[in-house]
């Protein structure tokens, strides 16, 4: 049995979202490219109680362009809808083996206030070790096991 340590230094965390607002309709976040990983998890943080019918799914494509016309679909059963009983939640989707080499995220807004803090795109099973992150937007990522306890 395999043992990992620090999960930050067998996954790239490849997408933060900010705040999506406004409008009712979708809002697709950037497609990842799955190219020499196995699987991708996104983490979506609605702002404030979501409406009813406000969701994320996950969607394909052979292409990064996502365009129009071309092969992008929906992957079945990935529609994950956001409780109205929940607050300061998270709703996720994890991925493993997706059959087309781009994957994204699409927010199905039903209302102006469906909004998101934020969302979180993380690849893993990386073909190929160690993985590296984009230093593009990233503020650092250390690791530690068995730190002593002192002064941070």
């Amino acid at each position: 049995m395999a043992t990992f340590h620090n999960l930050l230094r067998n996954v790239a965390v490849v997408q933060r979202a900010t705040q999506v607002t406004g409008s009712t309709a979708a809002s697709n976040l950037p497609g990842i490219d799955m190219l020499g990983y196995t699987g991708i998890s996104w983490i979506v943080l609605p702002a404030g109680t979501p409406t009813t019918g406000f969701s994320f799914k996950a969607q394909e494509c052979s292409s990064s362009g996502f365009s129009t016309g071309s092969d992008v679909a929906d992957l079945t059963g990935t529609d994950v809808p956001f409780s109205t009983a929940i607050v300061d939640g998270f709703a996720g989707i994890d991925i493993f083996r997706p059959a087309k080499r781009w994957v994204r995220a699409v927010l199905v807004k039903t209302s102006t206030a469906d909004l998101i803090d934020g969302a979180i795109g993380i690849v893993y099973n990386a073909l190929e070790a160690a993985v590296t992150h984009s230093t593009a937007k990233n503020y650092g990522v250390e690791y530690f096991v068995t730190p002593a306890t002192g002064t941070a």
